[in-house]
C-alpha cells in the first residue's frame, strides 16, 4: 500500500469513515475528497484490496480446531463502496446523493433496451495472444461488455443468469477479484438492481481489471445496442465517452481513430454502429 497520503487526511481517518465510524462533520470533509482527488480515491481503493486480501487469507487459513478469531474492524461494503464507486467516476451528490456507476450512465443514456439486444458478442474465443498484459487487457474489455449485457438482461432471469456465469468466470482466479465474485453471486436477476447494488459491484469489479479497457467495453456495447441515433449521440456525447477519449494511449493507432469514428456525430449512425461491432470483435477476440 502506498505509504504517501493525500494531504489533510491520514489512514486512521480513512479506515473510521469506510467502518461507518465517522463524524458527519469527517464524514462529509471525506466524501469531498473522494468526489476531487484521485490521490483520495486510489488509497480507499487499496484499503479495500487489503481487506478482501486479509479475509480470503483468514477464511483459508481456519480449521475445526484453529482457535475463534480475534474480532477486529471490518469496512462494511454497504457503507463504503456505492459512495465510493460514485466518487470514481467522479458523480457524487453530496445533497439527495443518489450512487452511480460508468455502467449506470450507459443505462440511462440508453433507455429501455430490450433483453434480446444482448446476444453473443461478436468476437473470437480462439484468437491468441501475444503477451499476458495483453490477455488481460483483453479480459478486461470482455468483462466491460458483459457487465453492461447484465444490467440490460436483468429481468429476463434466464438470459441475466447466463451472463452472471459468464462474468464470473471471466472474473475467477483475477487478483482482487474475491469481493466481485461474491457479489456478483448475490447479483439479482429475477428484477432490476438498485443503482447502488450496481455501484458497489462495478467498484469490486474496478479493482480487479483493467479498468481502461473495461470502460472502452462499457461504452461500445452500449453504442452497439442503442435503438437510434438518439441515444447513440447520447451515449457519444456523455462523461463515459469523454473518459475514454481521454484513456487511448495504450490502444493502436488504428483503434483510436476509429473509436473517434463511432464517436462522431456527424458520421452516419449504421456505419457507426458497423464500425463498433468490428472494435468489439477486434478488442475482445
Amino acid at each position: 500500500m502506498t505509504e504517501d497520503f493525500p494531504p489533510d487526511v491520514s489512514l486512521e481517518q480513512i479506515s473510521a469513515f469506510l467502518a461507518g465510524e465517522a463524524s458527519p462533520k469527517e464524514r462529509a470533509r471525506i466524501e469531498q475528497l473522494l468526489a476531487t482527488s484521485e490521490e483520495t480515491r486510489e488509497l480507499v481503493r487499496e484499503i479495500l484490496a487489503l481487506e478482501a486480501m486479509e479475509s480470503d487469507d483468514q477464511r483459508e487459513s481456519s480449521s475445526d480446531d484453529d482457535p475463534a478469531p480475534v474480532p477486529r474492524r471490518r469496512f462494511p461494503g454497504r457503507v463504503a463502496i456505492p459512495l465510493l464507486a460514485a466518487a470514481s467516476v467522479a458523480v457524487l451528490y453530496l445533497a439527495g446523493r443518489t450512487d452511480t456507476s460508468s455502467a449506470q450512465s450507459v443505462l440511462d443514456r440508453l433507455g429501455d433496451v430490450p433483453a434480446e439486444s444482448i446476444a453473443d458478442p461478436p468476437w473470437s474465443p480462439t484468437r491468441g495472444v501475444d503477451t499476458e498484459t495483453e490477455l488481460d487487457a483483453r479480459a478486461s474489455f470482455r468483462i466491460g461488455v458483459r457487465w453492461l449485457g447484465l444490467l440490460v438482461a436483468t429481468g429476463s432471469p434466464e438470459l441475466a443468469a447466463q451472463l452472471r456465469t459468464e462474468l464470473e468466470d471471466l472474473l475467477a482466479g483475477r487478483p482482487r477479484s474475491a469481493p466481485a465474485v461474491q457479489l456478483l453471486r448475490d447479483f439479482p436477476t429475477d428484477r432490476p438492481p438498485s443503482p447502488a447494488q450496481v455501484a458497489e459491484l462495478e467498484l469490486a469489479i474496478l479493482a480487479s481489471v483493467d479498468s481502461d479497457r473495461f470502460r472502452v467495453g462499457l461504452l461500445l456495447e452500449g453504442l452497439r445496442i442503442s435503438r437510434n441515433a438518439e441515444r447513440l449521440d447520447a451515449l457519444a456525447s456523455g462523461d463515459l465517452a469523454q473518459s475514454v477519449r481521454s484513456a487511448t494511449d495504450a490502444l493502436p493507432p488504428g483503434v483510436v481513430s476509429a473509436i473517434d469514428f463511432v464517436l462522431d456525430p456527424t458520421a452516419p449512425a449504421e456505419a457507426r454502429r458497423d464500425s463498433t461491432r468490428i472494435l468489439i470483435e477486434l478488442l475482445g477476440g
